[in-house]
């Protein structure tokens, strides 16, 4: 008998924290994106430029801020349901280099025209891979 009581006191405590994680972090509320205000306001190029120059010191500023970089759109991608903005502002080893920015599902449309032109899009900066700065959840700025 005494297992029993074991193995209920064990179940309830299993599904306590099963109900834990599903309420407070599987269905966590986003952030809307659009709506958060930049802490930054920046030239791709400067922004390119930082985190070439200083990598760990450009990291320790702008990961995990909300970042609106303004420049010359050079192309937009689409990569299954994802579209991709670049500023290429240099020529790598591996290619072109600059900053690419993950756009909102919501937003691909409104780019589409606007190549070759001065943009400015609002994003949370992730980080740099060495090649490009790495932008997320982007939202045109007008």
């Amino acid at each position: 008998m005494k297992w029993i009581r074991v193995l209920i006191v064990s179940l309830l405590v299993f599904l306590g924290v099963g109900f834990y994680i599903y309420h407070f972090v599987y269905n966590k509320a986003h952030p809307d994106y659009e709506q958060l205000q930049a802490d930054f306001e920046i030239s791709a190029v400067d922004l390119f430029n930082d985190f070439k120059t200083d990598a760990q010191k450009s990291a320790l500023q702008y990961n995990g801020k909300m970042i609106l970089v303004s420049g010359v759109l050079t192309r937009v991608e689409k990569a299954d349901s994802t579209s991709i903005a670049y500023f290429v502002l240099d020529e790598g080893m591996f290619g072109d280099e600059g900053v690419r920015i993950n756009l909102l599902s919501d937003q691909a449309g409104k780019l589409s025209d606007q190549i070759d032109s001065t943009v400015k899009i609002k994003a949370f900066c992730s980080g740099f891979n060495d090649t490009d700065v790495i932008l997320e959840h982007g939202s045109i700025q007008k």
